[in-house]
């Protein structure tokens, strides 16, 4: 019964979303999330960067169920409020997506309050792979200086060439893919559990 409670909840959360996001003005650098009211569970999400065209938020909870997939058109500065109060207690991750990268963030929902875990968010740069004549050439900013995973596969999907980055900020390098009988290929990047892959022709 509890079980079909939550999901009852769950469900009413996501229209609630929906129904209470608003759109009003901030002076932020970045996009970033604070608690407005954290007796009614309200966070607002902050976006003040005139590069930003589109960010993406997704609402996760622990298993990884999405219960919110949201894209929001920047002008040019704007913020969005998000009332949590249908949403069992629980940790929940917040997931941020711009032009160039990801952020994390966990929240924690009791019975009363909304808690933002300041020392759980993470920004996560998106690699840029391109090719130049017979190079593959990676870039990719890891601040952290987290894991990072590169692999390369043939068209058939097959691993050719793989190996990994630790405590290192900056990535920079270029393979060979010359003696490739076929030049379609994909690489995947692993930063920080996330995966980018992109496709070669």
């Amino acid at each position: 019964m509890k079980k079909i409670t939550e999901n009852i909840n769950t469900i009413l959360f996501a229209i609630t979303l929906l129904l209470t996001t608003s759109n009003v003005f901030a002076n932020e650098i970045k996009p970033t999330i604070k608690v407005l009211n954290a007796k009614n569970k309200v966070f607002a999400l902050i976006i003040d960067d005139s590069k930003l065209t589109d960010v993406t938020i997704k609402i996760m909870d622990q298993e990884g169920l999405v219960l919110l997939n949201e894209k929001a058109s920047i002008s040019d500065k704007a913020s969005k409020s998000y009332n949590l109060s249908n949403l069992p207690s629980g940790i929940y991750e917040i997931e941020i997506e711009d032009n160039n990268s990801f952020r994390k963030q966990i929240i924690k929902l009791t019975y009363n309050k909304l808690e933002v875990l300041k020392e759980k968010q993470r920004k996560i740069y998106k690699p840029t792979i391109q090719k130049e004549g017979d190079y593959i050439l990676l870039n990719a900013l890891v601040l952290d200086g987290g894991e990072v995973e590169v692999a390369i596969f043939d068209k058939e999907g097959v691993e050719l060439f793989s190996e990994k980055f630790e405590n290192t900020q900056t990535i920079h390098r270029q393979y060979n893919i010359a003696e490739l009988k076929s030049t379609n290929c994909s690489v995947r990047v692993i930063i920080g559990e996330k995966e980018f892959r992109t496709y070669i022709k």
